[in-house]
């Protein structure tokens, strides 16, 4: 970007001229996303390293032909990394890589999950507070 008015929202890139901006990858770019910097190439292609420490190529070949290491499925693939040690763990699905997230790595709480889950148990209706026929019927 040559020159950019944040506030407008407006710029001249260096490829496309005057332009609308917006901010992607925490770079001001055109609408059309390209980055004199790098050659004209798109910010989100450009080779950077992720927050795992692989760049996206590496992360792409890694992801190629695998499938969740949790649930099996082989749709929107992310690489699983260790935040405290910075490590790959693998391949999981975005949801399953979001599940352990929410419960913050912590191999206890998952089990405490588990156990929830497997216990079948519930809370009588009265003792919530609820009446019965309030309650939606599956």
């Amino acid at each position: 970007m040559l020159s950019k008015d944040i506030e407008a929202k407006r710029g001249v890139c260096a490829n496309c001229g005057d332009v609308r901006i917006r901010k992607k990858s925490n770079v001001w770019c055109c609408q059309k996303g390209l980055s004199p910097r790098r050659g004209g190439k798109k910010i989100w292609e450009y080779e950077r390293k992720g927050s795992h420490g692989l760049t996206d190529s590496e992360a792409k070949s890694l992801k190629s032909g695998k499938s969740c290491q949790i649930c099996r499925s082989e749709t929107m693939l992310v690489v699983d990394h260790c935040h405290r040690k910075n490590f790959v763990r693998g391949v999981l699905c975005m949801k399953c890589n979001s599940g352990l997230g929410f419960f913050r790595d912590d191999p206890a709480l998952l089990i405490k999950a588990s156990e929830y889950l497997a216990s079948g148990e519930g809370i009588e209706p009265s003792l919530a507070g609820l009446e019965a026929a309030a309650l939606p019927l599956n």
